[in-house]
Parts: structure tokens; C-alpha cells; sequence
């Protein structure tokens, strides 16, 4: 109930709190006074309220009573809370019941019982609701706890429930057992949205005062509800900013839903404080006995779950209530596995590990226990036997990846391969080898915990990737495996193609976290992070995102006031001689800009990588200095001051010339080499699937186009070019997916044009023609989309519309351009046809004509 008080001690613990809680053990349903309770009982059984007979109360509350009540007219069951007359004549109670029944009837979730209507009967005021026959969470409770599988079971749909709730930007604040219905079916439904509130997205949390319901369709009356004088709320289930009176997303909900997992996990709340001050001071210091001191017999999975879900800091619980109810689900299907140990379990079978005579040392056999480790020590097996573990040995499990299908195994294991490879820089770390996802989830001794215990591992890095479009979010956790504690959390977001980035920038950031002082490496510009003051300036931020956006003319002018910015920075100057390089072919990019720009750099830092490499690549590009390239590459790849994306990058180079003197061995040894060194680099296996094309392997082509469309989705090239494989290996079928997503994703003439040929050649005649009507009606790209349509007009045998496209090609392009128009395959079925013939006569007389030498 609501309740106000002389100010406490836990007002003196937290100076922004206010006076407006719900105290004691959960029986926030007793009356606040006498006085009150006579109020609430102005209604009476039998008593008709419209057309709804009151039959039986069933609850009362602070801010009503709730009864069973009969609907008259469709003959259903439904429940109905009063606000008594004398409650509504308290205005802020009377807007805070309206509000309850304005947000929670928004709502449409199989979780949370539905809202029917609001209606008003003389002096009475209330909220007709589905009637859901259960019991609330803390009567099932009453101090015990449930089974693994239960609280699975139920937070999962706990969670679905508020995540769609958070969806409609709807703060349930309040989230309690005693607000969770569970049916004798399982089945739960959320009640009581009375101090539900509307808040703003994760990047714009939104204060609990005047703004928190502004939106422009609440009337006055509900938005002024909202000015409360401080945080409300049950205090034993509240978060520690919402104790503190500070501001309020989503993921105060969350940690609420930690205390009720803890609470079902445990059969006690983590929170105890015998007085308000006491538990405020408990919520805010955040340090609850960890659940397996309690409950030894409890999952360590479901420890974790809880352990994120009460971080007393926002940023490293969950960040969306769908993010753990996707961790909930799998955790029940673990169970349902026998996949998921406790602590006891892990405890038993390290203890049953040790042989006899090591047991037999906890009881004082000193001497024998010097004598035996140190032969055991010398012959390195007693490691092994006893699974003791190093907190200098990493295991990095494959990331699971939410929100993509195609290739989610690989970009979850090629994104953990990618952390392991920048941790394994720094030598005091001993980074075990990623094992595959198959293993992780098929093979019992290999389930999180327990695969790095076995293994030695005292620390286990595991996380997840969340895509959203052509961006991905990641998160990472560093777990103690012996105490089976989360140590830190992370999280970072990513867009297409910068995923090696975010990598390199959680290993740096776990390195810091493990107290390990990796050595200065030169990286990949493309994962350059600035200096602190670099990093910080907008002129820095813009650069990089226009380079990984391939931006060119935005990323010059970023990088140009870069350095104008930074004159002395080498890393500047570098940043700006990489782009300036990859830009050279536009017409801004004068010929000696990008010498002289790594001039300066070279002047700046005689020995860096970046200068090196770029000056490996501009040899690399003359086939007359291939030789002094290989030279200058091999010089570079023997210095032990790159990262591995930049040796990686100077791999990727070297293989793309090596295919330039046709030397695919070669090449194939190059990337090889490049692909385990930067695993989330799309650009490692385009240029594999390049090489391996030319090798004629095509199921090895195919193979790296559906590795690097893992790491980017929406990639133009490997669209394209899987789809072209698919083809020669004689599977047009299989190729029609990629050639729609193509059209799809980037709609075009030529595109979509191309998508129809694909169809067309699997067998499916009219939704090609479909598909072509579609492409024609799209922009043409420089000529090349009349050409693709001239292409399929040809294929499918409309020589007449096939022909005109051709005119209008020929008279608009220049004859170099269409070259090879009477020997190219796509237009055969036109050979013979005397227009397209004359169209083939005319260009090679242009052509021949334009090469002739002029006379004066």
C-alpha cells in the first residue's frame, strides 16, 4: 500500500528518495488505517456496478479493492478493482487509477491479464479486467523455492510479458510476486500496471517527474498523474536507481525481475534489511550471498542469469527484457537436456577427480603431499587430474547470435576466433583454441562452466550478438569458473563490416579488466581507436565512420580536418594516407597527395606499419615491381609489431597480387594464412573466393561466400558472386535466393534485371517475366541495368524487345564499353539476327576507327 511517513533513515541513506513506498513482508495488500479500510468496503456482494455483479473480494490494495465479479450480458467471469468514493475524492489517487487503466488496457500480451474498460457507478470509479484464476507468485512461494525448471518456465513468461510491455514504452515499476498470477496450468499473467509509467528508449531514459507521460494524446488530467514526489514502488523489489529517485528505463524492470528470480530460485529475497533504511542501503550497495551459498543444488546458468539481471550498474545487467527471456529459454532447454550443472555437481566430481592420496592430504599427510606434488608437478599430470585451474588461462565460447539465421554459427565462433587472436598478444595469457559451436551444445562436458574447468580455464569469456538490420549489438561477460561469478560485462554495437573493430576493442577492453598490459601494436586503420583526445573529437568519429561506410569524398574532407586538427599525430596522417589511397581514382585525389601525405607520416614515425604497408601496396599495383612488392610485403610480415587484422591486411594484398602473375598457390597460401588472423573480415573471403574460383574449386568458392555473407548480410559483391557460383555448379535454384536478396536489398535495373535471368534460368518463366516487368521500371546504373535486361529479353526469346534495348545501349555508350558483344555467351540466341549483327559491325568499325592514327 501506499503510505507516507516521517522522514527515515533510508531517506538519510539516499538523499533524492522520497516518502512514498510499499513496506513489510509482501503484504502490501493490508489496509493503511481503520479509516481507509471502512472506505474500501463501500462495495458489497451482489451489489451491480453497470452491468457487472459483484460476487466475492478477492483483494485490496492502497489503491482499491478487486473483486469477482459476473459480466451480465456476455455471461463471462471478469475481475474489477474499485477506487472507493473516498479515494476518489484524493485527485492523485483518482489520476493514478485512470492511468492504470489507460496504459495497461494498451497492451495485448498473453501475459498480462487484458484491461476490458473503465467505468464509473455514482461515486464509485473502477477497472473491469480479465479474471485469471491462480495464485499469485508469493503464495506458491511462502519462503520455498522452486524447481530449476519453474523458474525457467515462469520467467520466461514473465519476461515476454514486460518486454512487450517495454516495447510500448511501458515501465511496469512494481513488479512484485505478489503482481505475478500463475494458473494451475502454469500459465502466468502480470497484474496491478497502478504505477506503471511511459518511458523513453534506452538513449534518452526519462525522468519519473513531470515528463514521464507527455505524450501528446494523454489528457492533462493523466499527464499531471505523473508528477510524483519521488520513486514508488514496492521497496524490497526496487531497483537501486529507482530507491535512489533517479531516472528509469527498462532495465529497472529487469533488475525487479532478478529479485523475483531470486526470490523463486532461493525462497528468500536477496534483499533483507530489517528496517527501510537498511534494505535501501542493501539494494543500493548491490551485493546480494551468491545463490549456490544458499542453494548449492541451483544451475550455475540460472546464478548467471540472476547475478546480470541485479548488476548494480544499468549498463552490464540486460539490456532488454527479450535478452533474457531468450537467456531463460535456452536455459530450460539445457535442463530439459541435464546440460546444466550446479555447483554441487561440479564441486562432487572435482572432488571424485582427485585420487585417493589427494584426498587423504586435507587431513595432514604434509610430507606426502610435498613429496607426491612435487613429482606430480615435475611430470605435469596432476593438473589434469585435479582440473585446477589458471586465472591466466582463457577459454572463449562461441557467441550466440540472435535476430540471423544464415551462417550464425560461423559468425558467432569467427567473432569469439577474432577476441582470442587480440587476447593471444599478450604473452602472459594462455588463450585456449575456440571450440566449435556443435561441440558447446551437443557434448555435456563441454557446457560453459564446466568446458573451462576441464580445460584448465580459470576464466571464461562468453557473450552474445544481437543483429538489427545492418547493425549488430554484442555483449560480453568474464566469469570466475571456480566461484562461477560474472568478474565484468561488457557491451558495444557494431555496423556491417566493423566487426574485426568491435572485436579488437572487447579484447583490449578484457585485457584491461584481467590487469594485463598487452604491447603497442600497429593496427588495421580500419580498427584505428584514436588517441584519448583524437578519440574524442567529432572530426575523428566522422572519419571512421565514413571509411567503414566507404564514403570516400566525406571521409577525405573528415580526414583532411583530422589533421589539420592533430598536426602531430601519426596516427592522423596515417588515417588520412589510407584513405587518400583507397580514394585515388577519384578526380579530388590529385597523384602525388598520397606520397607526399606519407611523407609526413614517415617524418612523424620513421617505423610505422601503416606507411609500410601502403607503400607495399603501391608497388603492388605495378606489375613491372612485383618482385620488390613481394620484397617490401615480406619485410612488413616479418616485424612483430602488427595486430593480427594488420598483418592480416598486408596477407589479403599480397594474395590479390600474387593472382595478378597467376600464381594461385601462392595466393591460396597467403589467405589462408590472413583468414584465422581476422575471421570477421569480409573482405579475407571474397578474395579466397576469388582465388578459389580460379582454381576451379568451386564448392570452396561458394563455401567463402557464405562465410563472409555470415559477417555482412547485405553484401553486394558476395551476393552476387554466390549467386554466379551457384549457377556454374549447375544449381540455379539454389542461387534464386541470393539473386532476390540482391534485387531486394539494393533495387536496381540491373539488379533486379539480374535477379529475372536467375529465375528464368531455373524454370520459373513467368515470375521472371514478373520480375523483369519490375526491373525495367527501376533506374538504370550507368547503362549496365539495359544491358542486363537486353541480357534476359535475349534468354527468354523476345529478340524484338532484346534488339531495342541494344539500340538504345549502343547509341548511348561508348563502343569500347560493349567490346565483346558478339562473342559473349548472353547473346547468342542473337547471333544471326541481322540487326543484332549490324549492332556488332557498327561498334567494331567505332572502335578500329578510334584507334587508327589521326592525321595532322
Amino acid at each position: 500500500m501506499l503510505i507516507e511517513r516521517e522522514p527515515s533513515p533510508c531517506d538519510r541513506a539516499c538523499p533524492n528518495s522520497c516518502l512514498c513506498y510499499h513496506l513489510g513482508k509482501d503484504k502490501d495488500f493490508e489496509p493503511a488505517n481503520p479509516d481507509e479500510d471502512r472506505g474500501l468496503m463501500l462495495a458489497t456482494s451482489g451489489q451491480t456496478l453497470s452491468h457487472y455483479r459483484l460476487l466475492e473480494q478477492i483483494g485490496k490494495g492502497g489503491m482499491g479493492v478487486v473483486w469477482k465479479a459476473e459480466d451480465t450480458v456476455l455471461g463471462r467471469t471478469v475481475a474489477i478493482k474499485i477506487l472507493p468514493a473516498d479515494s476518489a475524492r484524493d485527485e492523485k489517487r483518482r489520476r493514478m487509477f485512470f492511468n492504470e487503466a489507460r496504459l495497461a488496457s494498451s497492451l495485448s500480451e498473453a501475459h498480462i491479464a487484458q484491461v476490458y474498460e473503465f467505468g464509473q457507478e455514482g461515486d464509485l470509479e473502477f477497472i473491469v479486467m480479465e479474471h485469471v484464476e491462480g495464485k499469485p507468485l508469493g503464495k506458491l512461494l511462502q519462503g520455498r523455492p522452486l524447481s530449476p525448471e519453474k523458474v525457467s518456465d515462469i520467467g520466461v513468461q514473465i519476461a515476454q510479458a514486460l518486454s512487450n510491455a517495454h516495447r510500448k514504452s511501458l515501465l511496469h515499476r512494481d513488479l512484485k510476486p505478489s503482481n505475478i498470477l500463475v494458473t494451475p496450468e502454469g500459465e502466468v499473467k502480470v497484474v496491478d500496471f497502478g504505477l506503471a509509467m511511459l518511458f523513453a528508449p534506452l538513449d534518452g531514459a526519462l525522468d519519473t517527474n513531470a515528463e514521464t507521460l507527455s505524450m501528446p494524446d494523454l489528457p492533462g488530467a493523466l499527464r499531471d498523474a505523473s508528477k510524483t514526489a519521488g520513486p514508488v514502488g514496492t521497496l524490497p523489489y526496487m531497483s537501486p536507481e529507482q530507491v535512489r529517485g533517479e531516472k528509469l528505463d527498462s532495465r529497472s524492470d529487469i533488475f525487479s525481475m532478478g529479485v523475483v528470480l531470486y526470490e523463486m530460485a532461493t525462497g528468500q529475497r536477496p534483499f533483507l534489511g530489517s528496517t527501510p533504511g537498511d534494505l535501501a542501503r542493501d539494494i543500493t550497495r548491490c551485493k546480494p550471498m551468491p545463490v549456490h551459498e544458499l542453494l548449492p543444488k541451483v544451475p550455475l546458468e540460472l546464478e548467471r542469469i540472476i547475478q546480470k539481471t541485479l548488476a548494480a550498474k544499468v549498463s552490464e545487467r540486460y539490456q532488454t527484457m527479450q535478452d533474457l527471456a531468450v537467456d531463460l529459454k535456452r536455459l530450460g532447454r539445457d535442463l530439459e537436456s541435464g546440460s546444466s550443472p550446479s555447483y554441487e555437481e561440479l564441486t562432487r566430481k572435482a572432488v571424485a577427480a582427485k585420487p585417493r592420496w589427494a584426498r587423504a592430504w586435507a587431513f595432514g599427510a604434509g610430507l606426502v603431499l610435498l613429496g607426491i606434488g612435487l613429482v606430480g608437478w615435475q611430470r605435469g599430470w596432476w593438473k589434469n587430474l585435479l582440473h585446477v585451474t589458471d586465472k591466466d588461462t582463457v577459454l572463449i565460447l562461441p557467441f550466440e547470435v540472435l535476430g540471423q539465421e544464415e551462417g550464425r554459427d560461423y559468425l558467432g565462433r569467427a567473432f569469439a576466433e577474432a577476441i582470442a587472436i587480440n587476447l593471444a598478444q599478450a604473452r602472459k595469457l594462455q588463450v585456449l583454441p575456440v571450440p566449435s559451436p556443435g561441440e558447446v551444445h551437443s557434448d555435456k562436458t563441454l557446457a560453459r562452466t564446466r568446458a573451462a574447468v576441464a580445460v584448465g580455464a580459470g576464466r571464461l569469456l562468453t557473450g552474445s550478438l544481437q543483429r538489427h538490420g545492418k547493425s549488430i549489438e554484442a555483449s560480453l561477460s568474464l566469469v570466475d569458473t571456480v566461484g562461477n561469478r560474472i568478474l565484468w560485462g561488457t557491451q558495444g554495437e557494431a555496423e556491417d563490416g566493423s566487426l574485426t573493430s568491435l572485436a579488437a576493442s572487447f579484447a583490449h577492453r578484457a585485457l584491461a579488466e584481467l590487469a594485463v598490459k598487452a604491447k603497442e601494436l600497429y593496427d588495421y586503420p580500419r580498427n584505428f581507436t584514436g588517441t584519448p583526445a583524437m578519440a574524442a573529437s567529432t572530426e575523428f568519429m566522422e572519419a571512421m565512420g565514413a571509411i567503414r561506410h566507404y564514403e570516400h569524398r566525406r571521409a577525405l574532407a573528415a580526414t583532411q580536418r583530422l589533421v589539420e586538427l592533430f598536426p602531430a599525430e601519426a596516427m592522423a596522417h596515417a588515417l588520412r594516407a589510407y584513405e587518400l589511397f583507397q580514394a585515388r581514382g577519384l578526380l579530388v585525389v590529385r597523384p602525388g597527395d598520397v606520397d607526399n601525405e606519407l611523407k609526413v607520416l614517415e617524418r612523424l614515425d620513421p617505423a610505422n606499419a601503416t606507411a609500410k604497408n601502403l607503400r607495399c601496396e603501391i608497388l603492388l599495383n605495378d606489375v613491372q615491381q612485383f618482385d620488390e612488392a613481394v620484397r617490401c610485403a615480406s619485410e612488413l610480415l616479418n616485424r612483430d609489431d602488427l595486430t593480427p587484422a594488420a598483418r592480416a591486411w598486408a596477407l589479403r594484398d599480397l594474395a590479390a597480387a600474387r593472382m595478378q602473375k597467376n600464381d594461385a598457390a601462392g595466393a591460396l597460401r597467403d589467405i589462408r594464412e590472413a583468414a584465422p588472423l581476422d575471421p570477421t573480415n569480409q573482405f579475407t573471403f571474397t578474395v579466397l573466393s576469388d582465388i578459389l574460383q580460379k582454381t576451379s574449386d568451386l564448392e570452396g568458392a561458394a563455401t567463402a561466400l557464405r562465410q563472409a555473407l555470415a559477417l555482412v548480410p547485405e553484401n553486394r559483391y558476395a551476393l552476387w558472386d554466390l549467386s554466379e557460383v551457384l549457377q556454374k555448379q549447375g544449381k540455379p535454384g539454389e542461387a534464386v535466393p541470393f539473386a532476390a536478396r540482391l534485387c531486394e536489398q539494393f533495387p536496381s535495373m540491373g539488379n533486379c534485371a539480374y535477379e529475372a535471368i536467375v529465375v528464368l534460368r531455373a524454370g520459373h518463366r513467368s515470375e521472371a517475366l514478373s520480375v523483369a516487368g519490375k526491373a525495367a521500371a527501376l533506374e538504370d546504373d550507368d547503362g549496365g541495368g539495359s544491358y542486363t535486361l537486353a541480357v534476359f529479353r535475349a534468354l527468354a526469346g523476345d529478340t524484338r524487345e532484346a534488339l531495342r534495348l541494344l539500340q538504345k545501349l549502343v547509341a548511348a555508350t561508348s563502343p569500347e564499353q560493349l567490346s565483346d558483344l558478339g562473342s559473349t555467351p548472353d547473346f547468342e540466341s542473337l547471333h544471326g539476327v541481322p540487326e543484332f549483327e549490324a549492332f556488332v559491325t557498327k561498334i567494331n568499325k567505332q572502335i578500329e576507327a578510334r584507334k587508327a592514327p589521326k592525321t595532322p
